[in-house]
């Protein structure tokens, strides 16, 4: 969506005859912002303290542990994909024999 100042300029472009189908989409087209959003995440005491009991946890030790985690969360859902791929893969039947 075009901010305030954007829909002025397409206006002003569209009545003096020069708006074209480019301008458009750069103007209103997605940002590189909205289509590689930044992945950033904050977890607080609170949320992670059940997992991380010990009071001598470190920041590294949690870091190295989400990350053992995630690691292996991408392996189980790697295996389910391949378990799931003989499933999709077409059937294939035997030809039908003449009598």
């Amino acid at each position: 969506m075009p901010s305030g100042t954007q829909a002025v300029e397409l206006k002003k472009d569209s009545q003096a005859g020069k708006l074209t189908s480019e301008k458009i989409q750069k103007t209103v087209g997605p940002t590189k912002r909205e289509i590689d959003p930044e992945l950033k995440v904050t977890l607080s005491n609170d949320e992670l303290r059940p997992y991380f009991p010990d009071k001598g946890t470190t920041v590294g030790d949690v870091k190295r542990v989400v990350f053992e985690s995630l690691s292996l969360r991408q392996k189980a859902l790697a295996r389910q994909q391949a378990k799931a791929a003989p499933d999709q893969a077409p059937k294939k039947t035997g030809s039908a024999r003449a009598r």
